[in-house]
């Protein structure tokens, strides 16, 4: 039986180049960017975190001023459909 990898940022960079992504590390933090990401409309931050033993991604998006409170109105959908996403796989 294979242990439990408990993943550091090395571990990190080695995943991501063998599934050949590209990343970069910046100055102001521990994290790993990712540029391709960028590519999507709105999207002008994207990265791979290590916050107490725990992965997180992020990416941060821009909203028009206009469509913050529908956003608002519809997170809760938006969440919810994404459970239900997840509960299928």
């Amino acid at each position: 039986m294979t242990s439990l990898v408990v993943p550091g940022l090395d571990t990190l960079r080695q995943w991501l180049d063998d599934l050949g992504m590209s990343f970069f590390e910046c100055d102001n933090c521990q994290a790993l960017h990712l540029p391709h990401m960028q590519n999507f409309d709105g999207v002008f931050d994207a990265k791979i975190d290590l916050i107490d033993n725990t992965i997180l991604f992020s990416a941060m998006a821009e909203v028009r001023p206009s469509a913050v409170l529908p956003l608002a109105a519809d997170l809760s959908a938006i969440n919810a459909s994404f459970a239900d996403r997840e509960s299928i796989s």
